[in-house]
């Protein structure tokens, strides 16, 4: 999955990072005349924490971010097209999902070193990671995105209300308020957004079909395989998806 946006203020020296995407693996015999459909996630780009405008989520399924970092975008395999949020009817020709970070967040104040700053969660596993906050002297620690799961969205530990960040099959969480919070990551389930300033979006989670064998996800803290076969911990930038038969 890709990873979530950062959000920067005034100069790349002040920048607070996504959530790092995850990775799903599996192996699939295909029947005859199967044809498969990839989407492949990709990460938003950073966003300047004084832009008034929301900073759109990365492809297939990332959740905007309000002043912030937008959610990254999971990458899948099915067996039916469609971006991931379309297929909550066939979930049973999906093979592969690989969940993506959740977008920063950074409020500006008049003292550099007192900035509210959140990181997005990591994306991946069966449970996204969450969202964190760095400093927040807003105080409301508990209102970072939370990761989505194998049955439910993750919400942003204010409210479970679509309207205020809450993610949902194949989409991360997108906060409508006027808040400076990250955007969620998509997943299978996506995570919460952030809900107050500050406060970083969370992870979507990873899936592995029950048509596949041998198959794992993992999440963006954990150690994997880049595509250039080093070991990385999380990926970073746009997702990917490599068939090796």
């Amino acid at each position: 999955g890709a990873e979530g946006g950062s959000t920067y203020y005034s100069s790349s020296t002040y920048t607070v990072y996504g959530g790092k995407g995850g990775y799903s693996v599996a192996e699939y015999t295909p029947g005859a005349n199967a044809t498969g459909y990839i989407a492949v996630g990709q990460q938003p780009p950073s966003m300047y924490s004084g832009q008034t405008s929301p900073n759109a989520g990365g492809y297939n399924g990332g959740g905007s971010g309000a002043h912030a970092g937008g959610g990254g975008g999971a990458s899948h395999i099915a067996l039916t097209t469609g971006l991931l949020s379309t297929l909550s009817a066939n979930i049973a020709n999906i093979l592969l999902v690989a969940g993506a970070g959740g977008g920063a967040s950074m409020y500006p104040t008049s003292d550099v070193n007192s900035y509210n700053q959140g990181t997005g969660g990591v994306g991946g596993g069966t449970v996204g990671g969450d969202g964190k906050w760095v400093t927040n002297w807003w105080n409301n620690a508990s209102y970072y995105g939370r990761g989505g799961t194998q049955s439910a969205g993750g919400t942003n530990g204010a409210t479970a209300s679509p309207t205020y960040g809450m993610g949902s099959f194949g989409l991360g969480g997108t906060y409508t308020g006027n808040s400076y919070t990250g955007g969620g990551g998509a997943g299978f389930y996506g995570r919460g957004s952030g809900y107050s300033n500050g406060d970083g979006g969370g992870g979507g989670s990873g899936y592995v079909g029950a048509l596949t064998v041998n198959g794992a996800t993992l999440r963006g803290d954990d150690v994997f395989k880049s595509p250039a076969g080093t070991n990385v911990t999380g990926n970073s930038g746009n997702g990917y998806v490599r068939i090796s038969t």
